[in-house]
């Protein structure tokens, strides 16, 4: 089936973008307020199910989605683990593409700050130490992990999908299982695709890197 090439959105796909958004998250207009130099950017990227059919159609099904067959290869794509490794163990500050699942609040922050877990960006953030690092590892939520594997986007199912450029110097070595990179919430990056994979549905709590 065909498939949409990522293009600055129109006006009217700005506004539909913005009502699915609300639609999501009624009480968090502060969302919208945040994404939308993002939407009218043409940052955000929509991928809608294999499915078009109207939903008294026999053959309805609410649950389809293909992005992995057909717009998963679309989308920047992650550096191979072994050279983003490589990079860390060298001490380079050459960037790398990474990606990473996210609540619509989490997507807006992200986007509105070009940080890699929202807050404010500062380049001076350091790497994190090896105890956050093993909690994020062992627990999740504790700091922003990144994912060098595509097929470990299975996580953005229901959410959001953030596609970013960071440098490797703020980098540490996540969850073998999940090719994970752990970075600073402040830490820069550049956002270069960001996919509502929501399907118009609330999102699920299953989120993260990983």
């Amino acid at each position: 089936m065909a498939h949409p090439v990522p293009v600055k959105p129109s006006a009217d796909e700005v506004k539909a973008a913005i009502r699915r958004l609300l639609a999501a998250n009624p009480n968090s207009r502060a969302v919208i307020k945040t994404m939308k130099p993002a939407l009218l950017a043409g940052a955000i990227v929509r991928y809608t199910g294999a499915t078009t059919l109207p939903e008294e159609d026999d053959n309805y099904d609410d649950e389809a989605d293909d992005f992995d067959e057909n717009h998963m290869k679309d989308l920047p794509q992650p550096t191979p683990g072994s050279a983003v490794l490589a990079l860390i163990e060298s001490g380079s500050e050459e960037q790398v593409v990474l990606w990473r699942g996210a609540s619509p609040e989490g997507a807006a922050a992200i986007v509105a700050n070009s940080s890699a877990g929202g807050d404010p960006a500062d380049a001076g953030a350091a790497p994190l130490g090896d105890r956050t690092r093993r909690d994020q590892v062992g627990y999740g939520g504790v700091a922003p992990e990144y994912t060098s594997d595509p097929a470990v986007q299975g996580f953005s199912r229901d959410n959001w999908l953030i596609v970013v450029r960071i440098s490797a110097k703020y980098l540490v070595k996540g969850s073998d299982t999940e090719s994970g990179w752990i970075a600073p919430r402040s830490a820069p990056v550049e956002v270069l695709a960001t996919v509502d994979r929501t399907r118009n549905k609330v999102p699920s709590k299953r989120f993260n890197a990983s």
